[in-house]
This record gives C-alpha cells, sequence and structure tokens, in this order.
C-alpha cells in the first residue's frame, strides 16, 4: 500500500522499482469505454502501477474512465495528471456561443453564414490563471473519484508562465492542502530546458519528450541544468513513433540493414511489434532513475511492451548500430 509521505518523487519510484507508466491519450469515453476500459485492465494485469492522464485527454473523459477502475487500486498506483491545457468539454462560454448560432442557423438564414464561420472546436492551452488551473484540478479530482494526486503537472507552459509566483503559490497550496503530493512541469524539450533554468523549485517532476534517435534524456543530464536536488525524477514519453518510422524507412531503403537486423536480433525487419519493445527497453535503460510512459490503443500490445523491461544492454546492442547508421 502506498503512502502519502514526504518522500520525493524520485525516492518513491525507486522503492516501489516504477519504471513504465501507461500514458491514457488514448482513453475515452462513449464509443470507444469498453476497449477504454480493457487498456486500464490489461495494463493493471501487466503489473503497470504508473498512470498518466490530463485534464486534455478525451476532450475531458479520459480521466473519467479512468475514474471507473481505478480507485479499487487506489492504495497501489501512482496517479498523475496535470493542469493547463482546457479541453473543448470544458469551454463553458465557447460551447454555448456555438450551439446557439447553430441552432439559429437553423431558423435564421442570416446566421447561416455565421455558423459556416465557426473556427473548429479546440481545447484551451496556456490556461494558467489560478482560477483555471483550481477548477481544472478540482474536476480531475470528481472524475478520477480519488481525493489527491501523487503528482500534478503544469502541462506545457512557457518559461514566463511557469515562473510567476502565482503559479508556484497555487502548488504549493494544493500540496499543503493534501491534494497533490508532488508537483512538477511537463512540456517541449525546448521549454522544459529554460523552465528548469528559470525555476528549478518546480522541477522536482520533469516530463519531457525523448527517444534514440532525439536523445533528448542525454542532452538534458549534459546541460548540468539546475533542478530541485538530486531527488528529481525525469519522466520521458513519445519514444517510439518517430524512431519507429525512421527505422522502419530506414530498412525498407537498405535490404542489407535489415538482413542484418534480422540475423542479430532474430526478428524480421518488418515485426514493429518487436522494434517497439526494443525502443521502450532502450528508452528504459537511458532513464534508469525516472519513468518511460507509453501509450497504446490496442490491449494487446501492452503485455508485449511490458517484455522490454527484461530486456539487459547486451540485447540492444544491434539498435544501437541501427541509431548510429541512421544518424550518419
Amino acid at each position: 500500500m502506498l503512502q502519502k509521505s514526504s518522500k520525493s518523487a524520485k525516492s518513491l519510484f525507486r522503492e516501489l522499482d516504477i519504471r513504465l507508466g501507461f500514458g491514457g491519450g488514448d482513453l475515452y469515453d462513449g464509443d470507444e469505454a469498453a476497449n477504454s476500459e480493457k487498456l486500464i485492465h490489461t495494463a493493471l494485469d501487466a503489473g503497470i502501477r504508473y498512470f498518466d492522464t490530463a485534464r486534455l485527454y478525451g476532450n475531458g473523459s479520459g480521466e473519467g474512465v479512468l475514474g471507473r477502475t481505478l480507485p479499487a487500486h487506489r492504495d497501489e498506483i501512482i496517479l498523475v495528471s496535470k493542469v493547463g491545457i482546457l479541453p473543448w468539454s470544458m469551454r463553458t462560454t465557447e460551447r454555448v456561443k456555438r450551439k446557439a448560432t447553430q441552432t439559429a442557423a437553423r431558423f435564421l438564414p442570416v446566421a447561416q453564414k455565421w455558423a459556416e464561420a465557426l473556427p473548429p472546436a479546440r481545447e484551451k492551452p496556456h490556461a494558467f490563471q489560478v482560477s483555471e488551473m483550481k477548477r481544472s484540478l478540482e474536476c480531475t479530482l470528481k472524475e478520477l473519484k480519488t481525493d489527491y494526486l501523487d503528482i500534478l503537472l503544469l502541462h506545457e507552459p512557457t518559461a514566463e508562465e511557469a515562473v510567476k509566483p502565482e503559479t508556484t503559490a497555487f502548488l504549493e497550496q494544493v500540496r499543503a492542502e493534501g491534494k497533490i503530493r508532488h508537483f512538477g512541469v511537463a512540456g517541449t524539450f525546448d521549454e522544459m530546458q529554460a523552465i528548469t533554468n528559470a525555476a528549478p523549485h518546480l522541477c522536482g517532476v520533469t516530463q519531457f519528450p525523448s527517444d534514440g534517435l532525439n536523445n533528448n534524456m542525454a542532452t538534458y543530464q549534459k546541460a548540468s541544468l539546475p533542478t530541485a536536488g538530486d531527488e528529481s525524477a525525469i519522466i520521458t514519453h513519445s519514444v517510439i513513433k518517430h524512431a519507429l518510422t525512421r527505422i522502419s524507412s530506414h530498412f525498407e531503403a537498405d535490404p542489407a540493414a535489415a538482413k542484418g537486423w534480422q540475423d542479430a536480433t532474430g526478428s524480421a525487419a518488418d515485426d514493429k511489434t518487436a522494434l517497439v519493445r526494443y525502443l521502450l527497453a532502450d528508452a528504459l535503460q537511458k532513464n534508469p532513475d525516472g519513468v518511460v510512459v507509453f501509450s497504446t490503443s490496442k490491449p494487446e500490445r501492452i503485455l508485449d511492451m511490458v517484455k522490454a523491461t527484461t530486456m539487459d544492454t547486451a540485447q540492444l546492442e544491434p539498435l544501437h548500430d541501427v541509431f548510429e547508421a541512421i544518424s550518419k
């Protein structure tokens, strides 16, 4: 059972041996609810105990799907969510205006041009006003059916937004109230570097994309950026898609490389399941003290992804050879 404590997130990961996390970006309610719930149950059965979500995901419905499944396991998991991007479903004023315009267009020909000119329904980024963050967090806790988050992340802020005193004050307040245990920042890699330099006190947890061909993890470590201390935790994500596309193209263009891969690994060059497993294993080894988050919309892939945690450095040598060949 996880207990609320003053331990750093990094210490918590280490103590619980949490290395791989499930990203909830593919969780939706409605027509996709059954598959989404199967994804969660499959992840739990596979031993996943770290679940990453956001108010944005599933246009605001992803947290609700998690909230129907995870409360029974709440004392066994780490639950992470974010504030800073509001889903379209929370943009009440915009939804009312859109509905009124569309209704008017049904009865008034003159209103038809207004309806046609409506911009696409979109989320609201940079929602870092204290009132917006408070509303977002309260909605998250309600949807997830929990009274606290293990980690709350600022979702893609600029450095200017992150360093505002009211942002820090909000995070410190909700932590003092017991609504969150830890806080940090999730963003693009360039912004993460800027924020870590400008506001290291916010970076007890940092989350950014990194893969074998864009090794932001190594760049971040070599930069010797100021952080919240030795116990700062790093979460990496987006470790598969970009690298997988480039490797697949490399094998298609170079049959000799494809054959070399198969000879070295026993896996066909077009076996994307095996490639994904290698990429995940590489990301895990590059971030040995943190967590690597993956996502998928196919429950059957989760068990195979978990196998990445058992691969050793020697097994990854063929992949590193491929990285080197592509990078030349």
